[in-house]
């Protein structure tokens, strides 16, 4: 019993890692593309905001009636993000750092250069693409829904899964463990992204313990 029991170890172990240790890379793999996927569409909804001629000739001072400009602003905002749900404001300071967009209050102000629990601020500054792109006319602020991306991260890993994602600093996710020996930690990267989702071997191995 003892032998049968040690063969089976033996050969049952290999079989955990490829199935389950493979398959979280394959679905890290995924995960990474489809995150980037949904961050290519926020810098395409900025790059149009930034680049509509509207909001260029008012950052530059070209717009002579400014009645109702603000309202006009906002719907103009909102129209290029397509009402996305996963985008909770829109918001853009011109060069005196006077705000426009839905709802600006002062807690709003406060949200965009303070931490937000569950919300990423993604700023981008906005410059003149008709005579200088260096100079600097104002800036763009998207709020984001974080559940937008943590929503997708659970669709493609397990719940004993744990990951995190990271551009130099924590963005969503968990602090990777201490004593890494202790798992099977899975990477991709992409476009200055780098996705990690580690596995306990315990976990792994349970079945063959089991036996």
């Amino acid at each position: 019993l003892a032998v049968v029991a040690g063969f089976t170890l033996f050969t049952l172990r290999p079989y955990l890692y490829d199935t389950r240790v493979r398959q979280l890379q394959k679905n890290v793999d995924l995960l990474s593309w489809e995150l980037d996927n949904q961050r290519k569409k926020l810098q395409d909804y900025s790059v149009n905001i930034m680049a509509d001629s509207t909001i260029q000739s008012f950052l530059l001072g070209h717009l002579e009636d400014i009645s109702g400009l603000s309202n006009q602003l906002r719907l103009l905002m909102m129209r290029y993000t397509e009402y996305d749900r996963s985008i909770q404001g829109v918001y853009m300071a011109d060069g005196n750092g006077e705000l426009y967009g839905n709802f600006v209050t002062a807690q709003v102000q406060s949200l965009i250069y303070d931490t937000l629990e569950d919300a990423l601020v993604m700023y981008r500054a906005i410059h003149d693409t008709t005579h200088d792109l260096t100079h600097t006319i104002g800036a763009l602020y998207l709020m984001i829904d974080m559940r937008s991306f943590t929503d997708v991260c659970d669709r493609f890993l397990d719940s004993n899964v744990s990951y995190r994602l990271e551009d130099g600093a924590l963005i969503l996710g968990n602090e990777l463990p201490e004593n890494q020996q202790q798992f099977f930690v899975c990477t991709s990267m992409r476009d200055g992204w780098t996705l990690s989702a580690w596995l306990s071997r315990d976990e792994v191995y349970a079945p063959a313990k089991a036996i």
